[in-house]
């Protein structure tokens, strides 16, 4: 039996597997516990269906046959080729739920798209129309300032099944404003949105999220609706905010949140900052929360705080970053010893700091030998800016070296300096380079 022979005698059953294993990272991508978003949409990659119906006859009606192996769907619409093909997944898929990316990415960023290319985008567009309530994750990538026309058909539209969406305005149009399915999205649970605001009162789909991401909004849009519009998410337990936002007036009350991810302006760099965004939320059963933007004066003025509106007991987990220079690498005026841990957080037991200026002094302050203990603390993780690295790692061998036997001391982790375009690179095995005591 030669080679040929073997692989034509395979049964259906174990084409369609190897089918389905070679779909498994893209089914992680739409439909994993954190689905992300990639800047190729997966639209180019290697689609095992889509090979193995080009090698013979049999393996075309193996495939063409087994409707739940054309269900990720991704489609360049400036593209021939891709709209032919994003045809005939929808025809394939026939009655499965689907996951679907649109993509619509001017080649010439000077230039907008005309009325009859417009009118050609709209057409495309509009194809998905009939399969909505197919759809389980959409994402939708579009260039064109002329963006909510080519949203237009999902205005008032209900998406029965929809659970995951994505909008990402590339354009340099910040006015846009997004009405959509006001009919209803009745699963949706994760929205994440870019350089678009929400019409207020949001529609009705906004009551069953529990993650929302908010980004490159206007200014003004960022200050006076954080409130009315968490007001309208009753569920949210994750929460990702970049904009500029008000830090007086209205709290935000979301008794349900447990994850906070906030970008901090590079407008704001008084050392209140932090104190001020964290008094702003009322999120009793919040466990984590991250700052990007963030400076040591700023942290070691949250830990002092004693005039604070809000606490969060059930806290566990804090991570500050700091993405590129500042300009407080020296000493700084407002940096003020930690004199106790902070009584924002009495549950805290994990701490992380990116790139974050005084960072020695941090360490110093936290874990130094006549610094208080801090009772739940047991991981101190440092990313240190690389030219700190030497005094970074110089604190932490002295605190060590210096502290009583017996007494309380975190696992410390000192990571490599890195570029900060991808946060996933300083928690994996390879980035460690000590490990204190």
């Amino acid at each position: 039996m030669n080679a040929a022979t073997t692989i034509s005698s395979l049964p259906s059953e174990l084409l369609g597997a190897i089918a389905v294993a070679g779909q498994e990272e893209r089914v992680a991508d739409s439909y994993g516990p954190d689905p992300q978003w990639h800047t190729d949409s997966k639209i180019h990659n290697f689609s095992s269906e889509w090979v193995l119906s080009h090698v013979s006859r049999r393996f075309r009606g193996v495939m063409i046959n087994s409707p739940a192996l054309w269900t990720l769907i991704g489609v360049d619409l400036d593209v021939l080729g891709s709209v032919e093909m994003f045809k005939l997944y929808l025809d394939r898929s026939r009655a499965c739920k689907i996951s679907i990316t649109l993509r619509e990415d001017p080649k010439d960023p000077d230039a907008d798209l005309d009325d009859d290319a417009m009118q050609l985008m709209f057409m495309r567009v509009t194809q998905i129309v009939p399969h909505i309530n197919r759809i389980r994750t959409l994402r939708i990538w579009f260039g064109t300032k002329r963006i909510m026309e080519l949203l237009r058909p999902f205005r008032d539209l209900a998406a029965l099944h929809l659970q995951h969406l994505e909008i990402i305005n590339l354009s340099d149009d910040r006015d846009a404003s997004l009405a959509i399915f006001s009919s209803g999205a009745p699963k949706l649970n994760f929205v994440r949105l870019s350089c678009l605001t929400l019409d207020l009162p949001a529609s009705p789909w906004t009551a069953s999220l529990t993650d929302l991401r908010l980004w490159g909004y206007r200014v003004d849009w960022g200050i006076n609706n954080l409130v009315p519009l968490t007001a309208q998410c009753p569920s949210l337990v994750h929460l990702r905010f970049a904009t500029h936002f008000r830090t007086r007036g209205d709290r935000v009350h979301i008794p349900t949140l447990k994850s906070l991810h906030i970008t901090i302006s590079f407008l704001r760099v008084t050392p209140s900052d932090l104190l001020d965004i964290l008094n702003l939320f009322d999120a009793p059963a919040l466990t984590e929360f991250t700052a990007d933007g963030s400076h040591g004066d700023q942290i070691c003025r949250l830990f002092n705080s004693t005039n604070h509106k809000s606490t969060f007991p059930a806290l566990t987990s804090l991570s500050f970053s700091r993405f590129g220079p500042c300009p407080c690498d020296a000493e700084s005026i407002f940096y003020r010893t930690i004199s106790s841990p902070p009584a924002l957080f009495p549950a805290l037991s994990s701490l992380t700091l990116i790139n974050q200026c005084f960072a020695h002094h941090l360490i110093r302050d936290i874990l130094g030998p006549d610094s208080p203990s801090w009772p739940h603390l047991n991981t101190v993780t440092l990313v240190p800016k690389e030219h700190s690295l030497q005094d970074v790692r110089s604190a932490v061998e002295d605190v060590v070296t210096k502290r009583q036997l017996g007494q309380p001391f975190p696992v410390v982790k000192l990571c490599r300096p890195r570029r900060l375009e991808d946060w996933s690179v300083y928690f994996t095995g390879d980035v460690e380079i000590a490990s204190f005591p």
